[in-house]
């Protein structure tokens, strides 16, 4: 894709479309916990391990802690977004 997507938004419309709040345990800080999800089962977990996204991340002082700011989908991303989609594919 030619389109970048603000990562922080995109985890806000998912959360409202698919109610995730209740599964969220840390009443303290919902929106870390969100965001940390996220990030780390669907995209570390998949869209970026498969190559399905291709992220630009902020990157603190260790290299371990980085947060995504903004991501496009790839063309396999974006093949296979159309296959479950048009297709029925999942």
């Amino acid at each position: 894709g030619k389109y970048w997507y603000d990562y922080k938004t995109f985890c806000f419309l998912l959360n409202d479309y698919f109610h995730l709040q209740p599964y969220f345990t840390d009443e303290h800080d919902k929106e870390y916990e969100l965001l940390f999800q996220i990030h780390h089962v669907l995209f570390r977990k998949n869209l970026i391990r498969f190559g399905c996204v291709e992220v630009e991340e902020k990157r603190y002082k260790y290299d371990w802690h980085r947060e995504i700011t903004r991501f496009r989908p790839t063309a396999l991303g974006l093949s296979v977004f159309h296959k479950a989609v048009h297709e029925n594919y999942l």
